[in-house]
């Protein structure tokens, strides 16, 4: 290989890798706001909200409220669809646009887009549950690989295989609608690094022989075009292609590199707090013999926080199911947004379940689990928005709860548990708890959140939020949108004894004691609890184990 050609190779393996560290130029934005288009879901983008539903409707609203003088059969039946989007609705609405596009009526733009929005129903579709709509959609992708690879863009040809091989397998099956559960693209899509791998691998192997078979041919018609140390090139250069190569897999590979190097995230820019007054060394002033908020919050500004990555799902699903079994559905809906292995990025989660299932500790041990640091944020009550921060002229002024969490723990993405969301106040006298809420929910608000009480922009894009609610009811609207909701169980009569260690060891805890002074409970104390608790709220379960570790003290006091 030519030193031309090196450095050639050299350049296409650093733009390989660059776009596979970050391949939103390609597959648009992690949480679109608006709908990609079914080029960017090719390459493995999101839908709106990671649901297909949303993302469809927004489409279908786009594209009429955009073209003009429609035919009245196509807007009747693309609102129709807007309305009730499910998969023979969506079937309907693309057979429409494939037939205005080729109507010789229509304009050369307006075919264009039709044609375009047709493909992307194909991927809501599929996200549905269509196997029809997913062999479609892996045709796409596939296409989408050959041309890219063929233009020599590498990382475009990889993540578009990859997507054509997920879409490949979902089309050997049909699923239920009914059954959608929204989710990420980039966790689905993380399995199949390995198969892409896999198959680059073979590929780079064939080439390699294919190489030699020629070099072999030439020296057998008498040299020809080569000679015997051709040959062994030939070999070298196969074997160094191959090593060469950035694997996803094993080490060197562009993930474990990616691992390797922290990623980070600026929360405060650098001289953003330059305009408040007070030294940002001791924050003493003319007018203020205290700390400012310069000072306060100096040390975030421009500096590069870690963010938590890399989170051992597998892990954290045994610990999480052994200790939480009636809760293994949520552990998996969980660990799916963390699967990709990269940044951890929870999406916004609501467990709502009858008082006393347990959920507020569980969310707590799930952080803990996964290395993810975060704080409890009780609604009950709160009539305010202080939560969002409130403005230093006042003598309770303070910056809001996300940045308050980030400058204590020091990572840029710690997660805010909001207990009993539906009882936040709703009174609007000194703003709402809820209105906070939404503007940080949205990627754009939180991206550049206005923080009052040091009159900047702080990114806190970050931040994770899980809540916890009884119901729903006391939950307005526009925040449940923004809410993954998941409705989730008591736990059951089998559950007894997991239940009962965990309470125990709260109690320990509290306590202040050892398993030596407090052990668990023994079979005769459980079959006692057994007679008293059948399942349901852990609340009666907590005060019966409550009775029996008093009743120990007791008995070990009179002896």
């Amino acid at each position: 290989m030519t030193d031309d050609a090196s450095r050639a190779r050299a350049a296409a393996v650093q733009a390989a890798r660059a776009t596979l560290l970050d391949s939103t130029a390609l597959t648009g934005p992690r949480q679109p706001e608006a709908p990609i288009g079914s080029r960017a879901k090719a390459f493995g983008g999101e839908h709106v909200r990671y649901d297909a539903r949303v993302d469809a409707g927004l489409a279908l609203a786009r594209f009429l409220g955009e073209e003009p003088r429609l035919p009245a059969a196509l807007v009747r039946q693309l609102g129709q669809t807007r309305r009730d989007v499910s998969i023979a609705s969506l079937q309907k609405a693309e057979a429409a646009l494939r037939g205005h596009a080729n109507a010789e009526t229509t304009s050369d733009a307006s075919r264009n887009a039709a044609a375009l929005l047709a493909d992307d129903l194909l991927f809501a579709q599929a996200a549905l549950g269509s196997a029809k709509a997913a062999a479609c959609c892996s045709s796409i992708c596939l296409r989408l690989a050959l041309a890219s690879a063929s233009n020599g863009h590498h990382a475009a040809a990889w993540l578009a295989l990859r997507n054509a091989l997920r879409y490949c397998s979902d089309a050997t099956e049909e699923l239920d609608e009914a059954g959608y559960v929204s989710e990420d693209q980039a966790s689905s899509l993380a399995p199949y690094d390995n198969h892409v791998a896999r198959f680059a691998e073979t590929l780079a192997i064939i080439a390699a022989a294919h190489r030699q078979i020629g070099v072999e041919e030439d020296l057998a018609r008498g040299g020809a075009g080569g000679t015997a140390k051709d040959w062994v090139d030939a070999q070298a250069d196969g074997l160094a292609a191959l090593a060469q190569l950035d694997w996803p897999l094993g080490d060197g590979g562009w993930r474990d590199r990616a691992a390797r190097a922290t990623p980070t995230l600026v929360v405060l820019a650098k001289g953003a707090l330059d305009h408040l007054p007070g030294s940002e060394t001791t924050g003493s002033s003319r007018t203020s013999r205290g700390s400012t908020p310069r000072a306060e919050f100096n040390t975030l500004a421009g500096e590069a926080l870690p963010l938590v990555h890399g989170v051992d799902v597998v892990a954290v699903g045994k610990l999480l199911d052994a200790r939480f079994p009636w809760f293994t559905d949520l552990t998996a809906l969980l660990l799916r947004d963390l699967a990709n292995g990269g940044v951890a990025r929870l999406r916004n989660t609501l467990a709502v379940s009858p008082p006393g299932s347990g959920k507020t500790s569980y969310l707590q041990a799930f952080c803990e689990a996964a290395g993810i640091p975060c704080v409890l944020y009780n609604a009950a009550g709160v009539a305010d928005a202080a939560f969002g921060g409130t403005s230093r002229q006042w003598s309770t002024g303070r910056a809001s709860v996300p940045l308050q969490t980030i400058q204590r723990l020091r990572v840029a993405n710690p997660v805010i548990i909001i207990d009993e969301i539906e009882k936040a106040g709703t009174r609007s006298e000194n703003g709402r708890l809820t209105d906070s809420l939404i503007a940080l929910l949205e990627p754009a608000g939180s991206r550049a959140f206005h923080e009052v009480y040091l009159e900047t922009n702080a990114d806190l894009s970050g931040t994770q939020f899980l809540a916890t609610a009884n119901g729903t009811g006391g939950v307005p609207g526009p925040l449940l949108d923004r809410f993954r909701v998941v409705h989730v169980g008591l736990p059951r009569a089998e559950d007894l004894p997991v239940a009962a260690a965990n309470l125990v060891a709260e109690l320990r805890d509290e306590r202040g004691l050892d398993a030596g002074w407090l052990p668990d409970l023994d079979g005769d104390e459980l079959h006692l609890l057994a007679r008293v608790w059948k399942g349901g709220s852990l609340r009666p379960l907590r005060r019966a184990v409550t009775t029996l570790l008093d009743g120990r003290e007791t008995l070990a006091r009179r002896h």
